[in-house]
């Protein structure tokens, strides 16, 4: 008789092998059967690295060899390359105050996927950010594609130190008076200092008047680094005494007293008005004092201001006051209220007998006086009448026995 001795055939069989990796430095655990068969092409006995595998197309292979039978399989994937990035910068080493741009450029990958960054520094997650630091400093970015390993990226970024100075000036005085600014370079090195003049002033010192600004720009010749101030020689507030007249002629006629003087100056603390016919008063901001001049002739109106640093200003103006006539009518009048020639009369002395009478360019009888106690309010029927040129016809009769007539024309302002 024959023995026959049959041996249990077992097919080796590979499992849990992907078709595609990303690039990462993780092992992945392979499964197959039988447990005592030889697997070839991993990075242990039972399990894969993308990343110690090559790039592209992988193939691994499982053998089982028995007493007399064999078996054997194989599987294959495929790793996708490594992410590779470059961190560059505009400007390695900026002046305090400058900035750089950094940039990352990326490729490799899980194909078709956009990269994700990460900075340091608060920055925004996208390739190229605009920085300024006020030190030297390090700037990291990770790189990643959800997939494959992140790539850490870094660059450094110098400020270099910052250009020392020390900047004097006069005392605060009167605007337009003499002053002066210096600067004084703390900073080791060779320096160009320019005060922004022209012609260019390159001197530590620069003389001007108080009020004067300049751009000062003070030069590092071996790192090309400025440091920029604007200096101001220091003044006190600028002052201007100035002041108008009402009634704003060249002579004013002896009834249209008091003449008011109105204050137009700027930063005027504390002062006097010289009247000119022996008057004055203390100058206050902003009040407009009027004089009653009682005799006619030539007179000068002198305003002397100071202000906080007591620096002076002074404005003066002639005006001339006409002698009195028996028979005076305003040639203007401004009824807006305002307790200044809000009321046109006839005016003169020994009047005993008048007849006023005030026409508009059309000739419409808007106002009738038969008193001098009787003034026109600019109104005619219980409306305002419109600013304009108004014609007047005057009858009167004094009191020694004279009769005159006059004729002539009004303007009403608003």
């Amino acid at each position: 008789s024959v023995e026959f001795v049959v041996e249990e055939f077992f097919q080796a069989e590979i499992m849990g092998i992907e078709d595609v990796y990303c690039y990462q430095n993780s092992s992945f655990p392979v499964e197959y059967t039988p447990e005592s068969a030889l697997f070839i092409g991993g990075d242990t006995d039972s399990s894969i690295n993308p990343a110690l595998a090559d790039q592209g197309d992988n193939t691994v292979y499982l053998y089982y060899e028995g007493i007399l039978c064999s078996s054997e399989d194989s599987a294959s994937f495929f790793v996708h390359p490594p992410i590779e990035s470059t961190l560059s910068a505009t400007d390695l080493i900026i002046c305090p105050g400058e900035g750089s741009t950094l940039n990352v450029s990326s490729q490799g990958g899980l194909p078709g996927v956009l990269f994700e960054y990460e900075w340091s520094e608060g920055l925004f997650p996208v390739d190229n950010n605009a920085v300024n630091p006020d030190e030297t400093t390090t700037f990291y970015v990770a790189t990643s594609d959800n997939c494959s390993d992140p790539v850490l990226d870094s660059i450094t970024v110098e400020v270099l130190p910052p250009i020392l100075t020390s900047v004097s000036t006069s005392d605060t005085a009167c605007f337009g008076y003499p002053g002066w600014a210096s600067v004084d370079v703390i900073s080791s090195g060779n320096f160009t200092i320019n005060w922004g003049t022209s012609p260019p002033i390159f001197d530590e010192i620069v003389e001007g008047e108080a009020g004067d600004s300049y751009l000062l720009e003070v030069f590092n010749d071996e790192e090309g680094c400025v440091f920029d101030s604007l200096v101001l020689i220091p003044n006190y507030t600028p002052i201007a005494a100035l002041f108008s007249v009402n009634p704003n002629e060249e002579c004013i006629g002896f009834n249209d007293n008091p003449v008011e003087f109105i204050d137009l100056s700027q930063h005027g603390l504390s002062g006097i008005w010289d009247f000119g016919n022996g008057t004055s008063e203390p100058y206050n901001s902003g009040s407009n004092p009027s004089v009653n001049y009682t005799q006619p002739g030539d007179y000068t109106i002198t305003l002397d201001i100071v202000n906080e640093g007591n620096c002076p200003d002074s404005a003066s103006r002639d005006i001339c006051i006409l002698p009195p006539t028996p028979i005076f009518i305003p040639d203007i009048f401004s009824p807006n209220n305002d307790g200044f020639n809000d009321l046109l009369f006839v005016r003169g002395q020994g009047i005993v007998e008048m007849n006023f009478l005030v026409y508009d360019r059309w000739g419409q009888l808007m106002f009738e006086a038969t008193h001098p106690d009787q003034g026109w309010d600019g109104q005619h029927r219980g409306k305002p009448s419109p600013s304009g040129i108004y014609v007047y016809h005057l009858w009167v009769a004094l009191n020694d026995g004279t009769r005159e007539e006059f004729k002539g024309d009004i303007t009403l302002l608003r």
